[in-house]
């Protein structure tokens, strides 16, 4: 028997990725495709935080520090009261002395800097996401 096409990546996983620009949306959604990660982007904060309550299970949030609308660290405040336990990393172009002390320091649970090593980033965001229920407690009352 053959499975509908639905059900094919029912188990897949999810990022919501927030980043303004269109082509660094692009290519982690290609990059991630390829490891059986779905994408769902962002180009505001605001429409992030949107994407966030609309779809229940997000395994993890990727964000760019310069974000119209809310910056990435106002999204990380507002991710954290939809889903306190979401991993929530900073991948950014906007570096200066002490961006990933001050990253880390706000709650983001890694700091990445733009360009990024593909095979790096891959493997962090691999290891946020095979071990993040997606939200699935929150939804379901506080069950597995």
């Amino acid at each position: 028997m053959v499975e509908e096409p639905e059900n094919l990546y029912s188990n897949r996983k999810k990022i919501l990725l927030a980043d303004p620009d269109p082509v660094s949306r692009s290519l982690v959604s290609v990059v991630l495709s390829k490891h059986g990660i779905e994408t769902v982007s962002a180009g505001s904060g605001w429409e992030a935080i949107r994407l966030l309550g609309e779809n229940p299970v997000i395994h993890c949030l990727i964000t760019e520090i310069r974000v119209p609308g809310l910056d990435g660290f106002g999204i990380l405040r507002a991710a954290r009261e939809i889903n306190p336990s979401l991993a929530v990393i900073a991948l950014t172009a906007y570096i200066y002395d002490n961006m990933k002390q001050q990253c880390l320091k706000a709650g983001f649970n890694e700091y990445i800097s733009k360009p990024v090593d593909l095979e790096s980033f891959v493997k962090t965001v691999k290891k946020y996401v095979l071990v993040s229920d997606g939200g699935r407690r929150k939804a379901e009352g506080g069950r597995l």
